[in-house]
Formats: structure tokens, C-alpha cells, sequence
């Protein structure tokens, strides 16, 4: 099932105050984020490229701080010298066990979906 976000719900959500604000706070989160992938990756994690690492290291960091990513994947994996069908893969994979959420916005020309945002969830560790 495709979850839209309606152009003012995104608004609302851009205006949020930051969930973690301080350096110390940011850090924190990314750590319970990183925590709860690399415990469900579990020998996983140590096979994994590093840039695969530094993308998910990312998306966590990224998401640390207002709760949600509104970043392309063609973005993340140019920052991440990766290419875009692994972060693609992993965003599937990471969709699949329930760490991020996908939520497209809706497109401004069209009746479809837009960009993606994603939702990153610290919820599946508790």
C-alpha cells in the first residue's frame, strides 16, 4: 500500500521543532537507530561494504534529527560513492524489517506519487 503526503502536511512537518537538537542528543539517537540495524543485520553488518556502512550510517544520521529523511536516493548514494541500486536495496530491505517508513509526497503537476520521504523508526528496537 503507497502512503501520500498531501503539500501541507510536508510543510507541517519541515516546521517541527528538531527531535534531537543538542550534538549530544543527535548522536544518541543515531546510536539507538544504528543499534537496532545492526543487531537485525547480525553477521550482516561485518560482510557489508564501506560505503554501504557510511549509507546506512547516513540515513541514520540524517534521521537523528527531525525523525525523517527527505533526501533522494540518488542523493545518498552520491554522497555515499556508492551506487544508487544498492541504496535502493538496502532502503527495501530496511522497509521490509521495519526501521523506515516510506511516505511519497504528492506530485504538484500530477494525481500521483513524488519524491519520497522516509521515516526513520526507533520503535521496532523497543
Amino acid at each position: 500500500m503507497t502512503t501520500i503526503a498531501e503539500r501541507q502536511q510536508i510543510k507541517e512537518m519541515l516546521n517541527y521543532p528538531p527531535y534531537a537538537s543538542t550534538v549530544v542528543e543527535k548522536q544518541h539517537m543515531k546510536a539507538v537507530l544504528m543499534y537496532g540495524i545492526r543487531k537485525d543485520l547480525k553477521y550482516v553488518w561485518e560482510r557489508l561494504k564501506e560505503g554501504t556502512r557510511r549509507f546506512l550510517d547516513m540515513l541514520c544520521a540524517y534521521g537523528a534529527k527531525r525523525g525523517f529523511v527527505y533526501i533522494t536516493g540518488k542523493s545518498l548514494a552520491k554522497l555515499c560513492q556508492i551506487n544508487e541500486r544498492t541504496v535502493n536495496r538496502w532502503i527495501r530491505v530496511l522497509i521490509k524489517s521495519g526501521h523506515i517508513v516510506r511516505v511519497y509526497r504528492r506530485a504538484e503537476r500530477s494525481n500521483g506519487k513524488g519524491q519520497p520521504l522516509f521515516s526513520v523508526c526507533a520503535s521496532s528496537l523497543f
